[in-house]
């Protein structure tokens, strides 16, 4: 069987290992970041301030930059200008792939040929400091697999654009430090929850070549532990908008249902468990979240998230809980916090969707955290946990 690129299934008794093990990094993370990038992030909120984009905090904008030097160390081999020339027929392809739903996998099987030849082939250009941005952010738009981040840095790109290329070399500088110390340390804190990775990409790598999701399927460990501690980051600093509503709504992907035949029936737009399996997580949780008086609410692939949340755009009362896969979950979280919608987002233990992952097994998620989460407690003893 092909195994999960990750793992958060604690090899010891605590069930929420893993959440203290993040939070411990996340910490350190913090501590070592900001003493040196605080003046460029104080640099940035002002820039942002007067141009008056969405505000997020100096911890969030820490790991925008961690992104930046991040992508930087991981694609910089694949930037080139041929990426310039195509990044119109990328958004083309990508445009008629949701304009036209039942052409969707030719053109896929396109968009999987033409993303492999050119963007992940060994161009190794030497490109100008002042034009690091625009080689990266071109090849990101045409890879349509960061598409949340990609926002983020856009913003960083106008600011550095304002700049001498005297400040583009020590925002370079920094940032790739930066990235250099969170690959080393990330991966003492986290590799544990990694440790599948290399035997999935080795068992996989073949089947993935030139699919147009290779991209995304394929992303490094340290991508991994960036979206870790990035959530953690954005659950922190979300959480006291969260806990004033009085209503709160779960989302629960459709990979964690266990019947090859669910029964969950359409109501309006949301999908509702209707119990058709007594031994699947996703019944269980529903069940025992109605007694703290949340609603479960299932929700198809990513692709179609943003539709579905605009009901709740702009909630002053209303709260969601987002459950996704580590590479989705911070995607899924910039987009509800960019509609300014209270929210918090807790890991699946492992990634199975069919789509992707290959192996279809259905998915699940520590429900110890989810009611960390939901009731703001710890919960010292398991209750029908998976781990």
């Amino acid at each position: 069987m092909i195994s999960s690129p990750y793992n958060l299934k604690t090899h010891s008794s605590d069930p929420t290992k893993f959440y203290t093990d993040l939070s411990y990094f996340t910490d350190k993370v913090i501590e070592t970041g900001m003493p040196t990038l605080l003046p460029l992030i104080e640099e940035f909120m002002e820039f942002s301030a007067n141009k008056d984009f969405k505000r997020y905090t100096p911890h969030e904008h820490l790991m925008e930059l961690l992104m930046a030097g991040l992508f930087w160390k991981n694609y910089y081999l694949f930037l080139s200008k041929k990426v310039f020339f195509y990044e119109p027929i990328f958004d083309k392809l990508y445009q008629w792939r949701k304009k036209y739903t039942q052409m969707k996998p030719q053109l896929d099987a396109v968009r999987g040929k033409l993303s492999y030849r050119i963007l992940t082939q060994n161009r190794n250009h030497q490109i100008p400091l002042e034009e690091r941005f625009k080689y990266l952010i071109s090849w990101l738009n045409c890879s349509k697999e960061f598409n949340q981040e990609l926002e983020r840095l856009t913003i960083w790109e106008q600011f550095l654009n304002t700049k001498p290329t005297s400040f583009s070399l020590i925002f370079w500088n920094l940032t790739c430090d930066f990235a250099d110390w969170f690959v080393l340390e990330s991966a003492i804190h986290l590799s544990d929850y990694t440790e599948n990775w290399e035997d999935f990409i080795i068992d996989t790598f073949s089947t993935y070549k030139k699919r147009e999701d290779f991209i995304f399927c394929t992303r490094k460990p340290s991508e991994y532990y960036l979206n870790m501690v990035a959530a953690e980051i954005m659950n922190r600093s979300l959480k006291p908008a969260f806990s004033k509503t009085a209503n709160k709504i779960l989302l629960l992907p459709t990979c964690m249902t266990k019947s090859p035949k669910c029964k969950a029936a359409k109501k309006g737009n949301n999908i509702i468990c209707s119990h058709c399996n007594p031994e699947c997580q996703v019944s269980k949780i529903t069940l025992r979240l109605n007694k703290e008086g949340v609603n479960t609410v299932l929700i198809p692939h990513s692709s179609g998230f943003s539709e579905f949340l605009k009901p709740w755009q702009n909630s002053s009362d209303t709260a969601l809980i987002g459950v996704a896969c580590v590479l989705n979950l911070i995607t899924g979280g910039f987009e509800m916090q960019k509609l300014n919608i209270p929210s918090q987002c807790v890991f699946l233990d492992a990634c199975g969707c069919k789509k992707h992952w290959l192996s279809g097994e259905p998915t699940e998620l520590n429900e110890n955290q989810l009611l960390n989460v939901i009731i703001n407690e710890r919960i010292e003893q398991p209750v029908n946990s998976t781990c």
